[in-house]
């Protein structure tokens, strides 16, 4: 009998032990349980702050352009910038010329990687000569040629680390003379939308450039820019750029044996042009000329 009471004593004993243990681990599991919780909900929050840190980073790529590129879309439209030219009281003379040296020309302007330069040089006395120029410059049209003298223009992209002196270079001691413009905000790799080199023959007075048809650019916003050169010109006379157009350089060039002459205009939209250059220098002479548009 008593062994029985004992046996059942203990049995009580171990039941009770097994009650407060189990009565003990289920607020320690609850615990473990609020604790996973709360790491699944921080998890949860760092996931989404990191897909808003993707978001906001994929945005910016539209408007920070990638190490090489020029980013102008939505910016200032291409416009001008500055012109240099030869003014030696006579033209030198060479097989070459450093268009854009000091030495023989006013100083170049700023030259910022990425926008464009175009260049207009003259030979005396030659109506053939293959003008070859520096890397990265490209012939813009065709040669052009007055009374025994022949004109070609040239642009480029201003690359990284470069100084304003280009040597362009030819067979024959020939004289020469040249004119640089550089245009602000234009495209990074092809600047040229549109390009016409004429030479309006025969014309005393009021000059159409081109002088056949007209220059069609197909973006926009562009800026045109027209180049015209003639040789053997002693007084200006009444010659005038365009009307539509802001004149950059008109004057005479080596002990006024040529004639310069940059406009340019903004191209709000694409189109067709004509310029006409107004009035006559003091003597009658052919008009080579470039129209071109630059795109931003």
């Amino acid at each position: 009998m008593i062994r029985r009471i004992c046996l059942a004593l203990f049995a009580l004993t171990i039941a009770a032990f097994s009650f407060a243990a189990t009565a003990a681990e289920a607020p320690r599991q609850n615990d473990v349980a609020r604790l996973v919780s709360v790491a699944q909900e921080h998890q949860q929050k760092h996931d989404v702050k990191d897909a808003q840190h993707s978001f906001d980073i994929a945005q910016m790529g539209s408007f920070f352009p990638g190490p090489g590129t020029v980013h102008t879309t939505g910016g200032a439209a291409p416009a001008f910038n500055w012109i240099a030219f030869q003014n030696d009281s006579f033209p030198p003379q060479g097989t070459s010329t450093n268009v854009g040296s000091t030495s023989v020309g006013t100083a170049c302007g700023a030259l910022t990687p990425g926008t464009a330069l175009v260049a207009g040089i003259q030979l005396f006395n030659d109506l053939s000569e293959v003008i070859t120029p520096p890397a990265g410059w490209t012939q813009l049209g065709t040669n052009q040629t007055d009374a025994g003298n022949s004109f070609a223009w040239f642009w480029h992209v201003v690359g990284s680390s470069e100084t304003c002196s280009y040597n362009f270079t030819w067979p024959t001691n020939l004289f020469n003379t040249w004119v640089l413009v550089s245009l602000a905000n234009t495209n990074g790799t092809t600047p040229v939308d549109a390009a016409s080199t004429t030479t309006p023959n025969g014309v005393s007075t009021n000059a159409v450039c081109p002088s056949t048809g007209s220059l069609s650019n197909s973006s926009s916003p562009d800026v045109l820019v027209l180049f015209m050169m003639t040789s053997d010109v002693n007084t200006l006379g009444t010659l005038a750029v365009p009307s539509d157009m802001t004149q950059r350089g008109l004057g005479t060039q080596g002990g006024s044996l040529s004639v310069f002459m940059v406009a340019t205009k903004a191209l709000a939209t694409a189109t067709s042009t004509t310029e006409t250059i107004t009035g006559t220098p003091a003597s009658s002479k052919l008009y080579p000329c470039l129209l071109v548009a630059l795109k931003g």
